[in-house]
């Protein structure tokens, strides 16, 4: 169900008296129940972190709030599909999202939210007891080799986040006929690449 981010924050707020807030600086928190979560980042350190928050009886809630429609990061756009042991890892992720071990924790999952255009960082500081930033990079270190920002060139990373899909990279051509390297993940590009 789509919601805009002044929905979830009110929705939030109203769950959660301003009395409840105790935001402490130096990260310690006095042992009290009832603490809420906002997780930035639906990759495998955020649906870690959330399935970790979950055991303990005194978090009530955990909201996950990703850029992208889809959850799971780098396990959903950024693994060869060649991989499917490595893949289901998101069977796991999803028990998490049907709450876990602890049945009073509610968990929640908001999509296409950019988390610092959309939603501020401060705005979530002021709802949430913890805010825990969990997203990953989003860009490659550059090659210092000629040639390596011509049109065309592109990373692995790239390369099969293209190939799973991700919106960020719908752009890219198929008409991919070469992959340079010789690393594994290189390697694993271009076995994906000779099955097309």
């Amino acid at each position: 169900m789509f919601r805009t981010c002044q929905q979830i924050l009110h929705k939030t707020r109203t769950r959660t008296s301003p009395s409840h807030h105790t935001f402490v600086w130096n990260n310690t928190f006095h042992r009290k129940r009832n603490i809420s979560v906002a997780i930035v980042g639906s990759g495998p350190s955020g649906f870690y972190t959330a399935k970790y928050l979950q055991k303990l009886a005194f978090v009530h809630g955990i909201h996950i709030f990703e850029r992208l429609p889809t959850p799971y990061g780098l396990v959903r756009s950024g693994v060869a599909p060649d991989h499917p042991e490595v893949k289901n890892v998101e069977n796991d992720f999803a028990k998490v999202m049907e709450g876990g071990e602890n049945v009073k924790c509610v968990m929640e999952y908001f999509g296409n939210v950019n988390v610092g255009v959309d939603l501020h960082l401060d705005e979530l500081r002021e709802v949430y007891d913890v805010v825990v930033l969990a997203y990953g990079c989003s860009s490659d270190q550059p090659l210092k080799i000629k040639g390596s920002d011509l049109k065309g060139v592109m990373s692995a990373r790239e390369f099969v986040a293209w190939y799973n899909g991700h919106p960020d990279y719908e752009y890219l051509t198929d008409e991919i006929r070469e992959i340079l390297g010789g690393t594994d993940e290189n390697a694993e590009c271009r076995a994906v690449l000779n099955k097309r």
